[in-house]
């Protein structure tokens, strides 16, 4: 590739030369010369003793700036001394070409929260959580990036995001459903290991992007859709006992987002502003999670 292309700029400086030299080498009308090689139309032309080169698309738009260049000649019109330094732009293919993306790790994870209100991080008392153990993972698909400036440094940006949220709860506490009500009650089991409720989640984000080569920030929300909800708890040598498949849990949330990240890290916090579960039949539940992730 790069032999091909010095052999166009080669020749493309060969043919250049030979315009200049009959340029300078005629009588000194002010006339222009313009010819077209490799799809670039290149004009030459006098001006005021100085010879003046241009390379422009076929269409017109400049590729750079008219280089000017001065030249001697004797009454032979034969030529002294003409100086060309002609600096060729590099291929498209090979410039670097400025992308706007957006900046969702293929795949993250985070500690999760069961906060009483919006923005808590303070411990909620009706869910006995177990923060230490609660958490969330997941991916993202098919990310979306529009720009809003020239520079395309600033734009609006979404995905689509498939994740899994476990909130523990304290050693023998359970969550149950008594056929209508959704509670957290201590039980009298042996050897209990853990105690849990997980969820799945089909989220759809949408945030305002500042970015440059290396740095993003990014703030907004998303809608998630909730499924496949289970109550679980597991006792010491055995395996997982399903409590309740109904914890009266709101199926659809929307949640306020922040995301900063430099390179390929990403580190994101994700507040829930509706309810996990229903308030009339549960205990408020507003999920927190603060995580990272990996962009690929």
């Amino acid at each position: 590739m790069r032999n091909n292309n010095y052999s166009k700029v080669t020749r493309l400086a060969f043919i250049m030369s030979l315009f200049l030299f009959n340029c300078v080498t005629t009588v000194f009308a002010d006339s222009d010369t313009t010819f077209v090689v490799e799809n670039k139309k290149i004009t030459v032309y006098s001006r005021d003793g100085k010879v003046n080169i241009s390379v422009h698309d076929i269409d017109g738009n400049n590729y750079y700036k008219t280089a000017e260049y001065n030249y001697s000649y004797n009454d032979k019109q034969k030529i002294r001394l003409v100086n060309i330094g002609i600096s060729f732009p590099k291929n498209k293919e090979d410039k670097y070409t400025k992308r706007f993306k957006a900046h969702y790790p293929f795949f993250y994870i985070g500690r999760s929260i069961a906060a009483a209100e919006p923005f808590d991080f303070s411990y909620n008392e009706e869910m006995y959580s177990k923060h230490s153990k609660s958490f969330e993972w997941g991916f993202s698909f098919v990310n979306i990036a529009i720009p809003f400036n020239k520079a395309k440094t600033f734009g609006l940006t979404s995905a689509i995001q498939i994740g899994r949220i476990h909130h523990h709860f304290k050693n023998n506490y359970v969550m149950t459903n008594d056929g209508v009500r959704t509670v957290i009650q201590e039980m009298p089991i042996k050897n209990m290991k853990k105690s849990f409720m997980a969820y799945n989640v089909l989220r759809l984000p949408l945030r305002l992007e500042l970015q440059n080569k290396n740095f993003h920030i990014g703030v907004g929300g998303s809608l998630e859709l909730r499924c496949h909800e289970r109550s679980k708890y597991k006792v010491a040598h055995e395996k997982k006992t399903t409590v309740s498949r109904d914890i009266n849990m709101r199926s659809l949330g929307i949640n306020a987002e922040l995301s900063v990240g430099y390179g390929v890290v990403s580190l994101f916090m994700r507040e829930s502003l509706t309810p996990l579960l229903d308030t009339k039949l549960a205990p408020k539940c507003y999920p927190l999670t603060i995580g990272i992730g990996l962009i690929l």
